[in-house]
């Protein structure tokens, strides 16, 4: 989702971007409207000013046509004494009622540059676009004619449009400074804010005492109140984890060893004998329950910045093997291969995924079936591997074998259904992967784990 900031710059900047379009659009339509007309204004004067001329001489008595020579300027950027090369740009004639040129300027074309009629009109002549302004002067009885090129509205508009323009971009480009300016100072706080949430975890429940403003006071005071309850509910979990642990581990304890006891009496029966030997397998399960219970509960709130210890995958194997319950090494062949690659994490977590995993591949493959724990390596991953020969799993059961309490047969009437799951968590701790494959051409599964590798000189 894109960020507060992010979306209120992007509004703005389409915003302006837009107000632009429509203000340069305007600007040039109301530029040509004042620049028309101040032209209009300009021809109209001119025109009544040679009218005014013209009355005091006797122009209307010549027979041949006066030409004004227009001077040869060479266009540049300032004016001369000569004048100005728009002059060029600009003509003029007088007729009279007989039809008859009396004046004219030398750029001005033989004809009359517009029909007997006063006031404005646009011709074409000379492949060029002329604005042109009739006037009859009733003290002279002739028709004054003044013209101008529409290149030189057009360049004059042009100019004046550029400028604006310009301008109003310069204008638009400190607008969105000063727009982003404001909106990454205004929305600081919260940053601010943000940043102190994301620092709050398990181990630090600390209220954010820092000085927000007043928009971010209710959120700051909710977040607060959050922590607060959050703090005190995993305070009360961890004593009563602590205090469950010691009121189930302490009778089982007990039970354990009543059962020993009466079990090394002579005059008990062999039924009696075997039902002491059930209850203490019972009792042992239902110790190892209690045990992946408690210690699912802890990873929910560890975090990895316990996991700091160098593990070489081969000699954790090793040790975890040897440590396995009897029953397990009756039950099938456990073979180690593969070498000693290593990771960090943390040492006892590892040492429960690995049991895991390998009670769970003893679980699920007959007796007498081996079971290979093999350590390898990739480019980027130290790899450790638990394969068996049982009858494999289907893509829905790999799917479901990691969440709590699923157990991938009906017909085992032993463990909490809770080992895979507790494997999961410790890998994802580790910030690690693990997935079940099934073997080629042969029955049997792999459960394989990814965790990061490291280089050692050990």
């Amino acid at each position: 989702m894109k960020s507060i900031r992010y979306r209120t710059i992007s509004f703005l900047l389409v915003s302006l971007f837009f107000i632009n379009i429509v203000s340069g659009y305007y600007i040039y339509r109301d530029t040509q409207d004042e620049v028309e007309e101040l032209f209009d204004a300009q021809q109209a004067q001119i025109a009544r000013t040679i009218d005014q001329l013209i009355t005091d001489t006797e122009i209307s008595d010549r027979q041949t046509t006066s030409i004004i020579k227009v001077p040869n300027i060479v266009e540049q950027k300032d004016h001369n004494t000569l004048g100005h090369h728009y002059e060029k740009k600009i003509a003029y004639q007088i007729w009279d009622l007989q039809g008859n040129l009396l004046l004219m300027s030398e750029n001005a074309p033989l004809h009359p540059l517009s029909a007997t009629a006063p006031g404005y009109s646009r011709t074409e002549y000379g492949n060029e676009s002329w604005y042109i302004f009739a006037l009859y002067s009733n003290s002279t009885k002739n028709w004054i004619y003044t013209a101008q090129k529409s290149e030189v509205r057009d360049e004059l508009i042009e100019l004046i449009t550029r400028d604006q323009l310009i301008s109003m971009l310069a204008v638009s480009v400190l607008i969105i400074l000063v727009v982003i300016i404001g909106v990454m100072l205004g929305t600081r706080p919260i940053t601010i804010l943000s940043r102190e949430i994301a620092s709050r975890d398990g181990n630090n429940l600390e209220v954010i005492a820092i000085s927000m403003s007043k928009e971010l006071l209710p959120i700051q005071r909710g977040v607060n109140r959050l922590l607060e309850r959050i703090d005190a509910t995993l305070k009360q979990e961890k004593s009563f984890n602590a205090d469950l642990s010691h009121e189930l581990r302490t009778p089982l304890a007990s039970i354990k060893v009543h059962a020993q006891n009466i079990e090394l009496k002579e005059s008990l029966s062999d039924e009696g004998r075997l039902s002491i030997t059930r209850m203490s397998r019972g009792i042992d399960n239902m110790s190892k329950t209690i045990e992946q219970l408690l210690l699912l509960n802890s990873i929910d709130a560890n975090k990895r910045d316990l996991l700091q210890e160098e593990i070489g995958l081969y000699d954790l194997a090793k040790e975890v093997i040897t440590l396995l319950p009897v029953d397990i090494h009756k039950k099938n062949d456990i073979e180690l291969t593969g070498k000693n690659t290593f990771t960090v994490g943390n040492r006892a977590l590892m040492s429960t995924l690995l049991r895991n995993l390998i009670e769970n591949a003893s679980k699920y493959s007959e007796k007498g079936s081996p079971i290979v724990v093999n350590t390898a390596e990739t480019e980027k991953n130290a790899v450790i591997e638990v394969i068996d020969s049982g009858p494999g799993m289907t893509q829905e059961q790999k799917e479901n074998s990691v969440t709590r309490h699923y157990r991938v047969s009906d017909t085992q009437n032993y463990g909490s259904g809770i080992g895979l799951s507790i494997v999961k968590k410790i890998v994802d701790l580790h910030s690690g992967s693990f997935a079940f494959v099934d073997k080629e051409d042969v029955a049997g599964l792999i459960a394989r784990v990814y965790m990061e590798k490291i280089n050692t000189t050990a």
